[in-house]
C-alpha cells in the first residue's frame, strides 16, 4: 500500500505541474508564431561567463522593452519571458549578445490578449521539449507505481 500511496502523490504532482506549467509554456509556444509584432528596445544584452555555484557556466543576460497603446512592458531572454538558464557550453551565446546590442531594435512577439506575454523566438526552444518529456516520465512512473507497485524494486512497503 506504501508504494501505491507514493504513486498517488507523484501522480498528483505531476497533474499539478503538468497543469500550471507545462500546458501554458506549450499553448504559449505553440500560439506565439501569430501573435503579433511590435519593435522593443534591447535594455541589457551580454553573456555572463562566471555563472553558476561554481563559476563555470555561461548564461545570457538580455532584457528588452516595448510599449503597446501607451504601455510599456518589459521582457526577459529569449523565451517567453522567462529569462535564461545558466549552460555550460557558449552556443550562440556571444553571437546573440554581439547581434543585439544596448539601444538597438528587436523585434517582439506579444500575446493581443495579454501583452505583458512576450518572446523574442516563436515555436517550442529545446528546453520546452525537454520539459514535456520529462513530464510524461514523471506520469509513466507514477502510473506504474500507482498500478503495478510490485514491480519496484526495494524494501516494500
Amino acid at each position: 500500500m506504501g508504494k501505491r500511496l507514493v504513486g498517488l502523490i507523484f501522480l498528483s504532482i505531476f497533474m499539478l505541474l503538468y497543469y500550471k506549467l507545462t500546458v501554458p509554456f506549450y499553448i504559449n509556444a505553440s500560439a506565439s508564431k501569430d501573435w503579433s509584432i511590435v519593435e522593443g528596445e534591447v535594455l541589457k544584452s551580454r553573456v555572463n561567463p562566471n555563472s553558476g555555484k561554481k563559476n563555470n557556466l555561461y548564461q545570457l543576460q538580455f532584457d528588452y522593452e516595448y510599449t503597446i497603446n501607451g504601455t510599456t512592458y518589459h521582457g526577459k531572454g529569449r523565451y517567453f519571458n522567462l529569462g535564461e538558464a545558466s549552460q555550460s557550453w557558449k552556443g550562440d551565446l556571444y553571437d546573440f549578445a554581439r547581434m543585439h546590442p544596448v539601444g538597438s531594435t528587436i523585434e517582439v512577439y506579444y500575446n493581443p490578449n495579454s501583452p505583458e506575454d512576450c518572446t523574442i523566438i516563436t515555436g517550442m526552444s529545446f528546453l520546452g521539449w525537454l520539459l514535456i518529456g520529462l513530464n510524461f516520465l514523471f506520469l509513466f512512473m507514477s502510473v506504474h507505481l500507482v498500478l503495478f507497485p510490485g514491480d519496484w524494486r526495494g524494501r516494500s512497503g
